[in-house]
């Protein structure tokens, strides 16, 4: 399981140094993680009184002119995640109702609403309990202070003159005493002897010792307690829309088809959806339905592969041999194709007013898992960054000197890790939403475990470009699902315009990630595989990353009754407050894919390949694809 990133903040008091300013520390710790992600990072702060003696270790973190070797460590990202758990526990019917989209959406039984919630409440309270212990602590260092700001009776005798001024009562814990535990006021402290005091002061140190053992006992148990509840929170899925279709890919919904299948003859169909849900989406029904599901080509439809061989558009061998199976060179008009996608898509991103946004392809891993990228197979899916060689010491050592600054980073599998990063920590004003990006950038993806025809030449692959669509709004479901419909029209008018056949399914409970309400799947229909393949795909996170990105935004809100007057308002009957934002995203153009689709869909009889009205601005003179 992802270990989750907190801040130790461990106490140099009982060193009794002078203070005079204060530095903080950050040191690295290296923490296991799972198989699936094995390099996330903690951070201890400590914070060290300024003095002579700690000069050396300060400069060693934090002075840019040391002139040691050791590569300074840099701070990991702290994100904790703000977990709606009272939500998760106000019932039995909320628990329940959690549980059972766990269940729908197939998930380990490791992931267990009921234990968060058994967790949390054994987290408050030792919370409680720790709390009262250090008001006790506080207590008896007043009553301490108190003891000797009043000064003693000469020779011990009683009604001994009281020095300083008048001194107020001090606060004690509720059911103490006048002795022992309890606390008196400073007058009465005053009124004692000298041995009297020495006696009190004695029980107050031996008393004091004991709470800082309890204290340091109970601050590493609540730690260990903690880290095993966001441990387990993180895990839980979004909620889900009350009209997704539960189940497997199979229980898909066919919400449209646009155009129609161009048949292969002697190529095996992949499965097709049923014929009363296909019917019912085209809008026709019985025979009449089932005419609409395709026309049979006159002449056999080569494959992408094939096409590519044909035509010199990409090359496999050289990749596998130069890094590895399933990468490749696109060149010739493949190459120009690739950049003509990535123009015509921007460019119609930008007059439906998204802000383009070239995004970094490397990103801390705490930002992927808050994201909701949590692969289920037990292969990990993504590719991680180090500076350090295989086989280096430095890749076995723990310490601190051999952590580089770009030693635990990610290749994003898609840009939307990097455009929900982009908003990380951020109060928005209201009056700015939505915000609209879309982003391109390379995803890298692992792909552990697929296997088939799926990673037949470029469909499956493990490097490619995108430009992503990510939306930021209010914390409004009707706003957000508005939202996410439009998204998914904007997609459908690009590939209407690229004249592809596909269609839109509203995706089932297993197949949504972590992070998705509801998503919709758009697939486009491909002759080579003689099916349907997955193009593109939109999803309404809700709050989901907001939460763990900490992405706000400022809002007034109705006062309510019981609100004071005097409480910060906008206006009379309003007040301010943050939100958690929704969270949209939709795939505006995969490359490899959409080249796939174009290739099998526009080839001629004589192997050539014309390209769609709308790329040829892009491809420098270029309309159709001839054998060289």
């Amino acid at each position: 399981m992802h270990r989750f990133t907190r801040t130790l903040t461990v106490s140099f008091r009982s060193l009794r140094l002078p203070t005079t300013t204060t530095t903080t520390t950050n040191i690295i710790v290296q923490t296991p993680g799972s198989s699936q992600q094995a390099c996330c990072r903690a951070v201890a702060s400590f914070r060290l009184s300024q003095r002579s003696s700690f000069s050396t270790s300060r400069r060693l973190y934090n002075s840019p002119s040391t002139t040691t070797t050791a590569t300074a460590p840099v701070p990991a990202l702290i994100l904790k995640p703000y977990i709606n758990f009272k939500a998760l526990s106000q019932s039995e019917a909320a628990t329940a109702a959690m549980a059972k989209n766990i269940r729908d959406r197939n998930l380990p039984d490791s992931i267990s609403v009921v234990a968060v919630n058994e967790l949390y409440a054994t987290v408050m309270e030792r919370t409680q309990r720790l709390d009262r212990a250090r008001a006790e602590r506080n207590r008896i260092a007043a009553e301490m202070k108190a003891l000797f700001s009043g000064g003693a009776r000469k020779g011990g005798k009683k009604g001994g003159k009281k020095s300083g001024t008048e001194a107020t009562t001090t606060t004690t814990t509720a059911g103490a005493g006048a002795s022992g535990s309890g606390s008196g006021s400073e007058e009465q402290l005053a009124e004692l002897s000298r041995e009297e005091k020495e006696a009190k002061r004695q029980e107050l140190v031996e008393r004091g010792r004991v709470l800082k053992e309890e204290i340091h006992a109970q601050e590493a148990e609540l730690s260990t307690l903690e880290t095993q509840l966001y441990d387990q929170a993180v895990m839980i899925p979004n909620i889900t829309h009350p009209k997704s279709p539960i189940g497997p890919e199979s229980e898909a919904r066919l919400v449209r088809i646009q155009g129609v299948p161009r048949l292969n003859p002697g190529v095996k169909a992949f499965a097709q959806p049923r014929a009363d849900s296909t019917a019912e989406a085209l809008g026709g029904a019985g025979e009449e339905g089932r005419a609409l599901l395709g026309t049979m080509s006159e002449y056999p439809l080569l494959d992408h592969v094939a096409l590519s061989k044909h035509l010199d558009l990409v090359d496999f061998e050289s990749a596998t041999a130069v890094t590895g199976s399933r990468w490749y060179y696109l060149k010739n008009e493949a190459a120009l194709l690739e950049l003509a996608l990535i123009q015509f898509a921007t460019q119609r991103a930008v007059k439906a007013g998204f802000m383009p946004v070239i995004t970094p392809d490397v990103v801390r891993p705490e930002v992927v898992q808050a994201c909701g990228f949590q692969p289920r197979d037990e292969a990990s899916q993504t590719y991680w960054v180090s500076t350090v060689a295989p086989g280096s010491t430095k890749a076995v050592s723990t310490e601190g000197s051999h952590h580089h600054q770009h030693s635990a980073l990610c290749l994003v599998a898609t840009a939307e890790i990097a455009l929900a990063g982009m908003n990380l920590n951020k109060v928005i004003e209201e009056s700015q939403l939505p915000i609209k990006m879309a982003g391109f950038g390379r995803a890298f993806r692992a792909e552990a475990g697929s296997r088939g025809a799926e990673v037949k030449g470029l469909y499956r692959v493990h490097q490619f470009s995108k430009v992503e669509l990510f939306v930021v709004s209010k914390a409004d479901p009707s706003e957000s699902d508005r939202i996410l419909e439009d998204i998914r029209a904007f997609q459908e008018d690009i590939f209407e315009e690229l004249g592809l056949c596909y269609r839109v399914l509203d995706m089932p409970t297993e197949e949504l990630g972590a992070s998705a309400y509801k998503k919709y799947d758009i697939e486009a229909w491909m002759p080579g595989r003689n099916g349907w393949g997955e193009i593109s795909s939109t999803s309404n996170c809700t709050d989901y990353q907001a939460r763990r990105l900490n992405i706000r935004y400022r809002t007034n809100k109705p006062r309510q009754p019981h609100q004071d007057s005097a409480t910060s308002a906008t206006a009379s009957n309003s007040v301010v407050s943050t939100e958690f934002v929704h969270t949209l995203n939709g795939t505006a153009m995969a490359i490899p894919r959409i080249i796939v689709a174009l290739l099998e869909t526009y080839q001629q009889p004589d192997g050539s390949v014309r390209l769609p009205e709308c790329l040829w601005p892009f491809m420098a003179g270029v309309k159709e694809i001839h054998p060289k």
